[in-house]
């Protein structure tokens, strides 16, 4: 549950894998904490008891506390999670962060803040035709909705009763932005598109669970980057086929190509190939020698290759420096060095 009271973060987790937002986090069993007010920074509770959670809660509503998030690990999440609700009038919203064809995203100017276009749903209606209509009323810009990308929730008051908003958000892509304009009516005064620079700086005096929003979906974003990449170089390797195969069922060749592409994930501009062709059978060292010049002619990727297989050396290197007994004996052109005879008595034979 992505909780958000008074805007400090207070996430209910079902495990410390659902912490991941928190960063450089420290975690503390919940039965040392008998008051929230002396923790700083990113803090993860565990072992915590229902009693605890429904203190913890009241704690944070009458206080603002600052440059603090909470992720509190209870005994009964479920138990935990209805407690929370029942001390709120829920309200229901939906909102989205909208991209155009240049990848900038939607943001709206109100109440001195910048924040990303949202709405309560009207009666009989679904989250995700909320989310549209609002984004649309809003800005002025006609979307076409995508994924899911969280659910918050968060809390305010109006005339002295709790409320809590639950807020879903989607992604979604710009069709038509011609009558972008702000809903004066909602108190917005600008639409604007912005970079993803942009963004992060604009958000800074944002509320904290629009930036939570924002770090979801950016995470997404790069996970579908990450994904498309990775299946790119799959078909350049040949592997394609084996995509949704664990890599302890290839076989040694595949793994071979598949540790080579793997390599390729973290889009280096030097590569080092130690021996890469060392007790690799012929029919793949070729495949090996093909995705090298690829990647070098096309992707512009350098290799620093060492090894000690001379005809695959000659066909990819244009210039080499040939070591023996750990001290160089020749440097030069691949074409001119093969005719040395220092490396002729080395390595190739007479």
């Amino acid at each position: 549950m992505n909780l958000f009271i008074n805007d400090t973060p207070f996430f209910l987790l079902r495990s410390l894998d659902e912490a991941w937002p928190l960063k450089h986090k420290n975690i503390i069993d919940g039965n040392e904490v008998s008051s929230l007010r002396n923790l700083s920074g990113a803090v993860v509770l565990i072992n915590v008891r229902n009693d605890q959670v429904f203190n913890f809660l009241k704690e944070l509503m009458d206080n603002q506390y600052e440059d603090v998030s909470f992720g509190i690990l209870p005994d009964f999440y479920n138990e935990a999670k209805n407690l929370v609700k029942r001390e709120f009038k829920i309200v229901d919203a939906a909102g989205g962060v909208v991209s155009n064809k240049k990848g900038k995203r939607l943001l709206i100017y109100r109440l001195k803040k910048w924040d990303l276009p949202k709405g309560k749903l009207d009666k009989g209606e679904s989250f995700k035709m909320a989310a549209v209509r609002e984004v649309e009323e809003e800005t002025g810009v006609r979307v076409k909705l995508k994924n899911n990308i969280t659910t918050t929730w968060h809390t305010y008051t109006i005339r002295n009763n709790p409320i809590l908003k639950r807020n879903k958000w989607y992604a979604m892509d710009c069709l038509d932005d011609s009558a972008m304009k702000p809903q004066k009516g909602e108190n917005i005064e600008k639409v604007v598109w912005m970079t993803d620079e942009e963004v992060s700086t604009a958000f800074k005096k944002s509320y904290r669970s629009i930036r939570y929003v924002m770090e979801v979906f950016n995470q997404q974003l790069l996970k579908k980057k990450g994904k498309k990449k990775a299946l790119e170089l799959l078909e350049m390797a040949e592997l394609h086929h084996l995509k949704d195969q664990l890599a302890v069922e290839i076989s040694g060749g595949q793994k071979k190509l598949l540790e080579f592409m793997r390599t390729m994930m973290a889009d280096p501009n030097v590569i080092l190939l130690d021996e890469p062709f060392a007790g690799v059978n012929p029919a793949l060292i070729d495949r090996l020698i093909a995705i090298t010049m690829e990647l070098n002619q096309k992707r512009r990727k350098t290799f620093l290759l060492i090894s000690h297989d001379i005809p695959s050396v000659m066909k990819l290197c244009k210039n080499l420096t040939v070591l023996s007994a750990g001290k160089t004996i020749a440097e030069g052109e691949a074409k001119t060095i093969r005719h040395d005879p220092a490396v002729i008595d080395a390595y190739l034979g007479h």
